[in-house]
């Protein structure tokens, strides 16, 4: 069942961990120069007092974000999400940053929360971006394209610590190998005795050896190769820089038909 969530007035979330165990951020990245990804968005969640970096996402409309469900489900109720674009540093003030409150989010058809298959959420802003040389959408991988070889994960990442991490406010890149089914599936048989992987859903990215991976922070981070959006970050296994641990994403070209009948409802 699809789920809507709206925030004219409240973030409607369960409470179900603090937003820090939300974050997952990119390890072993280099710094991105201004306009080399404009489709990057940072979603910010507001809480009482403060907002701060919560999720990546990408943009692939004037008003539309691609993330990942469980940016929604685990955080309080009582806060709001921002989405900022234009930047590569969170801490920027330039005149291209765009800052935009989010009006409502759709969560995916049979997400059930926690590590698992269609995490995935799309993301809509009160008012349009404003389109230039540092923001623009990205386009989807078709359903018929396939897809090897490497890609390029985008995110504000952490760049070092799980219990203190170390948060770099520079977005950063990380060319990383998609990883086979099988290959992916066997190191997860070996980690765990039940695992949610799904091949239909889910991507594995890599490399195995502990040095560029996904952390704290980067839920709903972008993969992308050919400048085509092909996944989102949805699950990893921490400590960040153990040697076989893969990163897993969603899987965007299985939900692509959902994503553009969804993103016209509104």
């Amino acid at each position: 069942m699809q789920v809507l969530v709206c925030f004219l007035v409240l973030l409607v979330g369960a409470l179900a961990s603090p937003l820090a165990d939300v974050n997952e951020r990119i390890l072993g990245g280099t710094d991105v120069t201004r306009g080399q990804y404009p489709f990057m968005i940072s979603l910010h969640y507001c809480g009482r007092t403060s907002c701060q970096h919560a999720c990546g996402g990408a943009l692939i409309g004037y008003m539309w974000i691609v993330s990942a469900a469980i940016c929604l489900t685990q955080v309080p109720s009582t806060g709001y999400y921002v989405a900022i674009g234009g930047i590569v540093d969170l801490n920027d003030t330039i005149t291209e940053r765009q800052e935009i409150r989010i009006s409502h989010a759709f969560i995916a058809p049979d997400f059930e929360g926690g590590a698992g298959p269609h995490d995935l959420a799309l993301f809509k802003t009160v008012t349009p971006f404003e389109l230039n040389q540092y923001i623009q959408p990205i386009t989807l991988l078709s359903e018929s394209e396939t897809y090897d070889g490497t890609g390029d994960l985008i995110g504000w990442g952490s760049i070092g610590g799980i219990v203190s991490p170390i948060m770099p406010n520079t977005l950063q890149q990380a060319t990383v190998p998609i990883i086979s089914y099988d290959d992916c599936k066997a190191t997860l048989d070996r980690l765990f005795d039940n695992h949610t992987f799904d091949a239909e859903a889910n991507i594995c990215a890599g490399p195995l050896n502990g040095v560029s991976n996904a952390c704290t922070g980067d839920n709903g981070t972008p993969l992308i190769k050919d400048n085509r959006l092909i996944g989102v970050v949805s699950w990893l296994i921490t400590p960040c820089d153990r040697v076989n641990v893969p990163t897993i994403l969603t899987k965007l070209s299985y939900y692509r038909s959902w994503i553009l009948s969804t993103a016209s409802v509104l």
